[in-house]
């Protein structure tokens, strides 16, 4: 399935807790075994991190986490995080995953060498586990593109709630403005404000050097 989520809707943290409570709803939790990948090491630790807090356990129970040279698991993690290296890596001993019954890849948009070879892997290991569910996430990605690439799987499109300080003008400023508005910012402050017009002054000079500007 390939899930196309907005930006900030919860995507990486919240839907593989979702199928891993419904699996525990359906009395099927022995056999969950969740794998969500992660492109970078900090994201994987990060997100891990945040699943524990949120089911008020501590890392290495029901959620935990593997990168290269560390590993923070149990006998009872049914979700891990884990970088798509370790991934490809676990793919190299164990080729059908034979305990694994959800992969999540996140990020799916970000086309480096590893994310493309273990798109190439699942695709052929789909054919041999009929039971494997694969789903490919990101919020910037062409769905239609990878979901012809995977034979025609569905897609699944799910808005977000995003503050309203992301829909704020961007403006743009230049090096060459940064003296004059800091100039701007010296001027308009009271009398007294010593110390503050000294940091903009420093702020000039690392910013202008060579500017004969004299304030």
């Amino acid at each position: 399935m390939i899930a196309f989520f907005s930006i900030r809707c919860g995507k990486t943290t919240q839907v593989p807790q979702l199928v891993l409570d419904d699996m525990i709803f359906n009395n099927r939790g022995a056999e969950a075994n969740v794998i969500v990948t992660q492109p970078r090491r900090i994201s994987a630790i990060g997100v891990s991190e945040r699943i524990a807090a949120e089911r008020c356990e501590k890392i290495g129970q029901t959620c935990g986490y593997s990168i290269r040279l560390e590993s923070k698991r149990s006998a009872k993690t049914r979700l891990l995080l884990c970088t798509t290296g370790v991934l490809l890596r676990r793919l190299q001993c164990d080729p059908d995953l034979a305990s694994v019954s959800h992969v999540f890849v996140d990020e799916v948009h970000e086309r480096d060498l590893n994310t493309d070879f273990l798109l190439i892997i699942l695709k052929d290991l789909l054919q041999r586990r009929k039971s494997l569910k694969l789903v490919l996430m990101s919020a910037t990605l062409n769905a239609e593109r990878f979901s012809s690439y995977f034979g025609g799987c569905p897609t699944v499109s799910i808005p977000g709630r995003v503050s309203w300080c992301y829909y704020m003008p961007i403006s743009y400023a230049h090096m060459s403005n940064v003296p004059h508005t800091l100039h701007l910012c010296h001027v308009s402050l009271p009398k007294g404000s010593t110390r503050e017009r000294i940091q903009i002054r420093r702020c000039i000079a690392g910013y202008w050097p060579l500017s004969t500007r004299r304030i």
